[in-house]
């Protein structure tokens, strides 16, 4: 199975995404439904800052990896940079309830020459006290 891998950057507070097309055009990235914002608005009421992290004053970002599914689930949830273990266990937390949360927004998987396709991402996660 074809994997894409593609890597999402952020810029202050404020994360401006936007599907990545292949130089052909025929591709578009996974994408949350109702776009990014919906998918940190959904992050910002999830997330509970670890009581150790927030005693000692950790913040920056946890960046999360993971696979977007043909059916839209996410799969093999890990860390692909780490901040604090506690911060790193309450972000695959969060990513987590993707796959359980109704309430969660749902993922558009990428899709190539008019396809779906898995694909790979990376998301940072804010902690910011």
């Amino acid at each position: 199975m074809k994997v894409m891998f593609v890597f999402i950057l952020s810029f202050a507070s404020f994360f401006i995404i936007r599907p990545v097309l292949a130089q052909d055009n025929n591709v578009i990235s996974a994408n949350v439904d109702g776009g990014m914002q919906k998918f940190y608005r959904y992050v910002d009421r999830q997330l509970e800052y670890p009581e150790e992290a927030k005693q000692k004053g950790v913040e920056g970002k946890v960046f999360v990896i993971f696979i977007v599914e043909l059916d839209g689930s996410l799969s093999d949830i890990g860390i692909e940079k780490s901040l604090h273990p506690d911060c790193d266990a309450e972000a695959l937390r969060i990513m987590e309830t993707f796959n359980t949360n109704k309430k969660a927004p749902t993922w558009i998987p990428t899709k190539e020459e008019g396809e779906f396709v898995r694909s790979k991402m990376v998301i940072p996660i804010l902690f910011k006290l």
